[in-house]
């Protein structure tokens, strides 16, 4: 899976309007550069997700 796929994987719209992949790929750099969401590298699956930095997922990591 190259990076776009995986933004699109991550940014999903159900709106109305549709959101061109530029947008969506400028989103998430916005949100990564602002440390609003985080890189998970998962071993056992030998993957990587992107998270909000809220995300219950992430708070169960940490702990």
């Amino acid at each position: 899976m190259n990076s776009d796929e995986s933004i699109i994987r991550v940014c999903t719209d159900y709106g109305e309007v549709e959101i061109p992949l530029e947008i969506k790929i400028s989103q998430v750099l916005g949100q990564l550069k602002s440390r609003k969401a985080v890189i998970v590298f998962d071993q056992g699956s030998e993957t990587c997700t992107i998270l909000r930095r809220d995300d219950p997922v992430l708070k169960a990591i940490e702990d």
